[in-house]
């Protein structure tokens, strides 16, 4: 919630936090197109094959540098989009 000082920038800061919520949107979805474009198909859901061996066995790739930034731009957009629906919400704004 704003102070009474600046209650009346709701909607100036719904905006930010809406813009950078969008932005880290698209910073994941450039990760992921990169995922899909090494895998070989962009129309199939990324399945890492970094992650799992020839057994079924889950690991951790420690060589590919874009699947983590991409599971760390999906956390980032969550909590973007978190904070910028509970500050909608807790302003009463209809956004």
């Amino acid at each position: 919630m704003l102070c009474s000082d600046h209650e009346n920038l709701d909607a100036v800061v719904a905006a930010e936090k809406q813009a950078a919520m969008e932005k880290l949107g698209e910073d994941y979805n450039l990760l992921d197109s990169s995922c899909r474009s090494c895998q070989g198909n962009i129309a199939r859901e990324v399945l890492c094959t970094n992650l799992y061996s020839s057994d079924g066995k889950l690991l951790i790739s420690r060589d590919c540098g874009v699947y983590f930034k991409r599971m760390r731009a999906v956390a980032e957009f969550e909590e973007a989009r978190e904070d910028f629906e509970e500050f909608v919400s807790a302003q009463k704004l209809d956004w």
